[in-house]
């Protein structure tokens, strides 16, 4: 991409964080009242939907929590749809974030990066799968695991494959979550479902204990360095 290109939307991209910013600001909200204004309007809109998965794909650009939008998603809209809006949604935000910071952030990384750290990072690209899964179970902030992968330039088909697979049990964790508040997203206090909440923390527990898995079965098959 030339430079022009990339300074043009580098200052789009500043321009639109500045004014989210400025908005939580000037009108003094924080993240959970954008989240319950964002409920509202979805909740009203015939194409609330359709909205929502825009607007997930494009929350990397404000910094907006992965987690509360997928809250969000099974409050409004149930653990099914709310699951497919999810995983739609989610999968655009992970690329919108690897493609920004594979765009912005690899180049200056790799002129950066020392020899004694290049090897990891070499490691990291050649089971770019595997890595990017037991991430992904961990339940490791989405959006850090999504800017590191594109500055280090992790494989995009690896990466795209491992996060639809790995974001599942998260996605379903938190969507049921979201559909075990009952009422939706209120300002009160709101009244928990106890067998959705169950299951919520059920899938949330077997997503750590496969990265445990994934990562012991790595370790197994990983000849031990010389070095």
């Amino acid at each position: 991409m030339p430079r022009h290109p990339k300074r043009l939307a580098l200052l789009g991209w500043s321009v639109l964080l500045t004014l989210y910013v400025g908005y939580t600001i000037y009108y003094n909200v924080g993240p959970f009242d954008v989240a319950q204004k964002l409920a509202d309007f979805l909740r009203h809109h015939p194409l609330g939907p359709l909205l929502y998965v825009m607007l997930y794909a494009v929350r990397p650009i404000f910094f907006f929590s992965a987690t509360a939008l997928t809250v969000i998603g099974g409050a409004l809209y149930g653990p099914w749809l709310g699951t497919v809006l999810v995983i739609v949604g989610a999968n655009l935000s992970a690329l919108v974030a690897y493609t920004l910071a594979h765009t912005f952030g690899a180049s200056v990384v790799e002129e950066r990066t020392s020899a004694r750290v290049q090897p990891y990072i070499d490691r990291m690209r050649a089971r770019a799968f595997e890595t990017i899964l037991i991430l992904r179970f961990m339940f490791l902030p989405y959006d850090a695991v999504n800017y590191t992968a594109g500055i280090l330039r992790i494989p995009r088909r690896a990466f795209l494959a491992a996060t639809a697979i790995g974001s599942i049990p998260g996605t379903l964790s938190f969507v049921l979550f979201g559909t075990s508040v009952e009422g939706g997203v209120q300002p009160q206090r709101p009244t928990l479902n106890p067998p959705m909440l169950a299951l919520s923390a059920i899938l949330f527990l077997t997503s750590l204990l496969l990265s445990w898995y994934i990562r012991a079965r790595e370790r197994n098959q990983v000849p031990p360095s010389n070095t």
